[in-house]
């Protein structure tokens, strides 16, 4: 073959590959982003999940808001003027350890926060869960970074993620520095699974001798934001019947005190929801 024909050849795999690339032709339940480079100088600090890929400013950032409907003084009360959904985790303060304080829409579930402070080293986790049914489609997790000012801010993800049927896929992040001889460690844990769509929930009391003593039915998002358990109920049998046919079975202690429901949203997420189990006296 001629040196000439070798070069077309080569010229048209590297077209056929870039043509591959923007029809998205990438990894199975993945896709490239735009590429947005932006000099990451604020500290990890949690997630925003979007639909769309994240439209920012010139310099590559959607900086946080002052949430007008927050009414809690002890809380940050910051929010991103984008649709979607934010989990992260601010801190505050010149002590060590320094003040931590979490922001987490209601999509984010399973939540477990943890931070350890020695002489020579500080470090956050944050973990969280969203559950999601088949019709989600694709979600992009954008990083979500603090500055040392306090300011709270976004970059665009890498890659957004078809959230597909049987999927359970977890990312994590972590930045780590040093400071005045101390390592500062931030890590973030974000559990993405699927969820079977749940038409009617049923709450069913039983005694100890497993006699049915009351039964509640509804949607899910009709659920009680408080059961009232009767004195004789030792455990109570949560069921949610599937659009598949297919019953999911789980057990709680009436003594609990929380139960915690995934309430399907118009866009494919489940909301999180949690039913209290208060004890009666008769």
């Amino acid at each position: 073959m001629s040196k000439k024909a070798k070069t077309v050849l080569a010229l048209c795999a590297i077209l056929a590959l870039a043509a591959a690339f923007a029809a998205g032709a990438l990894l199975p339940g993945f896709f490239t982003a735009n590429d947005k480079s932006v000099k990451e100088e604020g500290r990890l600090a949690g997630v925003l999940l979007t639909r769309d890929t994240l439209a920012v400013s010139e310099e590559g950032r959607v900086w946080a808001e002052k949430d007008p409907a927050n009414v809690d003084p002890d809380a940050p009360g910051l929010r991103f003027p984008v649709e979607g959904y934010a989990c992260f985790l601010t801190r505050s303060g010149e002590g060590e350890p320094k003040a931590s304080a979490l922001t987490a829409d209601p999509v984010f579930t399973r939540l477990h926060q943890s931070v350890n402070s020695s002489d020579d080293e500080e470090s956050f986790h944050l973990d969280a869960t969203v559950f999601f049914l088949p019709t989600a489609g694709v979600w992009t997790v954008n990083p979500v970074y603090q500055t040392s000012d306090g300011r709270v801010y976004a970059v665009p993800g890498e890659s957004g993620i078809l959230l597909s049927p049987g999927l359970e896929v977890t990312q994590d992040m972590k930045d780590e520095r040093k400071e005045g001889g101390r390592t500062e460690t931030t890590a973030i844990t974000l559990r993405l699974k699927a969820e079977t769509a749940c038409e009617k929930l049923t709450l069913t009391q039983f005694s100890a001798a497993h006699e049915a003593l009351q039964v509640w039915e509804g949607a899910p998002g009709d659920a009680p934001e408080t059961l009232k358990v009767l004195p004789e109920t030792a455990y109570v049998l949560l069921e949610r019947a599937g659009e598949d046919g297919e019953t999911l079975r789980e057990l709680a202690d009436a003594d609990e005190g929380i139960l915690e429901l995934a309430v399907p949203l118009p866009n494919g997420l489940c909301e999180s929801r949690t039913v209290t189990l208060e004890r009666g006296n008769g």
